[in-house]
């Protein structure tokens, strides 16, 4: 029994599928409305490459191709997901010109009440952990892999406190200059003497 107005239906789509194509480099389209110009446009190319496309053929617009909320996930070199969390999720490397995470900052570290740990502790918590205090384990980025909103928020804040660090070393310096020139000035008038 149909379910559709054209209804193809087989067990095997190698011999029983359903085949649409043109006799020409044209492409095929999958439309919505009675006049036909806004659809689904799909092609191959002379060079092999396949093309899909939303858009309106009478003005020759595109627009975006929207996945449903509801199981819109995209898996590219895979056919299942352990975590559906992950709207894309891509079995291989992915390479991309420049990628945006949304997420805060960390100048809460600039805070009048930020507690800064001291450099023993840090010296301490690293020799006990092998990793800095608030940075995952390697086995743990290992098991997990690596948020990249995350742990550039955590690398920030590791430069911000590196630099407060670096401030309250250069005030000790700054000290310990005066305290030497004072020193040296007492030997000079000592000599004297």
């Amino acid at each position: 029994m149909p379910a559709f107005r054209f209804h193809v239906r087989g067990s095997n789509i190698n011999s029983e599928g359903m085949a649409l194509g043109t006799t020409t480099t044209g492409n095929f389209a999958l439309t919505s409305t009675d006049g036909g110009a806004y659809g689904l446009f799909a092609g191959v190319s002379g060079t092999g490459r396949a093309w899909l496309q939303a858009g309106r053929y009478d003005t020759n617009t595109a627009y975006d191709i929207v996945l449903q909320s509801s199981g819109g996930n995209v898996l590219i070199g895979k056919f299942s997901q352990n975590n559906t969390a992950y709207r894309l999720d891509v079995n291989g490397a992915v390479r991309s010109n420049e990628v945006v995470v949304n997420t805060d900052g960390a100048d809460f570290v600039f805070d009048a009440g930020y507690e800064l740990r001291n450099l023993d502790e840090v010296e301490q918590y690293v020799k006990e952990n092998k990793h800095l205090p608030d940075i995952e384990s390697a086995a743990e980025m290992q098991k997990n892999g690596l948020a990249l909103g995350k742990m550039d928020m955590k690398l920030l804040q590791k430069i911000e406190e590196l630099t407060l660090y670096m401030i309250e070393l250069k005030k000790e310096m700054s000290e310990m200059k005066l305290e030497n020139q004072k020193l040296r000035d007492r030997i000079t008038d000592l000599e004297k003497n």
